[in-house]
């Protein structure tokens, strides 16, 4: 995390007054940003080693960063959980709620020095939940080999749509735009439409703000897609759209692309830190994935195998994978994660 949190301090001292994040009507220049998170960190320092982070918008944004530097277990709990699933991630991670920010006037210099780490629970669709531990090792390597993949800059613009508690919004819509010095806008009408099945207000949010990148859910697309399809025209600028997390059919592909929305498949999975592969930005459609920089992919027995810096640490409360001695839980020099073909 440690590029991370020095591209923070050198956009606070560089361009200190240039937008970093929108809210709505709410901005957060990079000074700003820089001093929230200092304040915020010193506040987290002198609370519980673990956080369950129950916050939205830009107060997700200043808390993740902010237990980070203060070297805090993060857990992320999604606004949709009901108040039985927020208990058992909980009371299974051993964090401490927290659903409004701290705040200590004396800050803590943007300076990393290490030991934070973030938990991210496993969708449970082929069993029981998981605990996903992520280090610093992983969410950087993560964050450095999208940026060398997608090649964001100062004159990017994010759309931020998916629920900020997912890990790819996390290093999306926070860590990378960060290290690109890019401006964020969070846009809580994409989050909505997974749950109202319109995506009108996402289509007409997005020609307001006129991003150039944006990362989407199937579903997301389905309904941007239905909203082009009424009239609504596609923002100007953009120039990638990434979408995965399910299957996408190539008719959806072909008819989003044909209504000028440049789309690309992504694949990954939590227990590689997110994206492992991704198509590129200039491939012509129906192109092959191919790999994030630093990571080695390859088929064995009819699985993909994923190797390399962004592998989980391990599972919460669970042994430590095969081979990999009982002291490097944490930060294990190299895992292995089989996924089944798809």
């Amino acid at each position: 995390m440690t590029p991370i949190f020095d591209a923070l301090a050198r956009h606070a001292q560089d361009r200190p007054g240039a937008i970093a994040f929108r809210d709505g009507e709410r901005t957060m220049t990079w000074a700003d940003l820089a001093r929230a998170v200092s304040r915020a960190a010193a506040g987290f320092a002198a609370g519980p080693r673990c956080v369950g982070l129950a916050l939205a918008g830009l107060d997700y944004v200043i808390g993740d960063l902010a237990a980070t530097l203060a070297g805090r277990c993060v857990v992320p709990v999604p606004g949709f959980f009901s108040a039985g699933q927020v208990a058992h991630l909980l009371a299974d991670s051993g964090a401490m709620l927290i659903d409004r920010l701290p705040a200590d006037a004396t800050g803590l210099p943007l300076a990393y020095s290490g030991g934070a780490a973030r938990v991210i629970y496993t969708s449970g669709t082929t069993g029981r939940p998981k605990g996903v531990i992520l280090g610093d090792r992983q969410v950087t390597a993560s964050a450095l080999g999208l940026s060398q993949a997608i090649g964001p800059g100062p004159g990017d613009r994010y759309l931020s749509v998916l629920p900020q508690a997912q890990l790819l919004e996390q290093i999306s819509g926070i860590f990378l735009p960060i290290l690109a010095g890019a401006e964020t806008v969070l846009c809580p009408e994409g989050t909505a439409c997974l749950f109202s099945g319109d995506g009108r207000a996402l289509a007409r949010r997005a020609v307001a703000c006129d991003p150039t990148v944006t990362v989407l859910a199937p579903r997301q697309l389905t309904l941007w897609v239905a909203a082009l399809r009424e009239g609504i025209p596609a923002p100007r600028g953009l120039r990638y759209v990434a979408v995965g997390g399910a299957p996408v059919s190539p008719a959806l592909l072909a008819e989003a692309r044909a209504l000028s929305l440049p789309v690309a498949e992504g694949y990954g999975l939590s227990e590689a830190c997110s994206v492992v592969a991704l198509t590129p930005a200039d491939a012509p459609g129906g192109s092959a994935m191919q790999s994030v920089p630093g990571l080695d992919l390859r088929i064995e027995d009819g699985e993909i195998v994923v190797d390399g810096p962004t592998v989980m640490a391990g599972y919460l409360g669970r042994a430590p994978q095969v081979g990999v001695p009982n002291h490097a839980l944490l930060y294990p020099p190299l895992l292995r994660r089989r996924q089944p073909c798809v």
